[in-house]
C-alpha cells in the first residue's frame, strides 16, 4: 500500500472524486504544508489536502 497526498481546491471535491478510483480503500482529508498546527490565525502557506 502507498500513501499519496492530493491538492487541489476544494479538498471535500477532491476526497469524494478520489474514493471512486478502482484501489482506492481509504480517504482523508486535511491541511498540508503549514506551518502551525492550528486553524486559528491568518493563512499560514497550508494546502488543502486528500
Amino acid at each position: 500500500m502507498e500513501v499519496v497526498y492530493f491538492a487541489g481546491g476544494c479538498l471535500w471535491g477532491v476526497q469524494a472524486f478520489i474514493k471512486t478510483l478502482p484501489g482506492v480503500k481509504f480517504t482523508e482529508a486535511g491541511r498540508a504544508n503549514g506551518t502551525s498546527h492550528t486553524l486559528e490565525g491568518d493563512y499560514d502557506g497550508y494546502a488543502e489536502s486528500v
